[in-house]
């Protein structure tokens, strides 16, 4: 019988074993993390969600006609929205989608990006300058909404 692989699944250890050997091989497969018995249902559903939540934060798939795109989020400058459609502005190119702002934001579902206007969400790590009417994201100018109120960190 031919042993398949799947290099995408994600291995979380549920073992009885904590000693020294055990561990140093549950470290080879490379686990999203280590669970020893006896395990409480709170902290398998967690490693289950910080799983999860690792997986789906790389990207955002979104159709257009019938391709399907995929955008790495930490490409991503900024969106622009004009009623149902939305251009993202991206290291290497833009793309045009037809989708609403609002839906997108869900999407993206990342606190890396900010809703700075009615019109714009912007990569808060790609932002550089931050004034009364403006934030400067990369070499763009984006307006700024009177009722949006934010910091930028630029500790990093």
């Amino acid at each position: 019988m031919k042993k398949r692989v799947n290099k995408n699944a994600k291995i979380i250890f549920i073992t009885a074993q904590n000693d020294e050997k055990t561990i140093e091989k549950a470290i080879k497969v490379k686990p999203e993390t280590y669970l020893t018995k006896p395990v409480k249902k709170v902290d398998i559903l967690a490693a289950i969600r910080i799983v999860l939540l690792k997986k789906s934060s790389d990207y955002v798939i979104l159709k257009d006609g019938y391709e399907n795109i995929k955008i790495l989020k930490s490409d991503i400058i900024f969106i622009k929205s004009d009623k149902n459609y939305i251009d993202i502005h991206t290291v290497s190119k833009k793309y045009t989608f037809r989708i609403s702002l609002e839906n997108f934001a869900e999407i993206l579902n990342d606190t890396n990006f900010q809703r700075v206007h009615r019109c714009y969400i912007i990569n808060i790590k790609k932002a550089v300058k931050k004034t009364r009417l403006s934030v400067f994201v990369e070499n763009y100018e984006i307006p700024l909404s009177r009722n949006i109120i934010f910091d930028l960190d630029f500790q990093e």
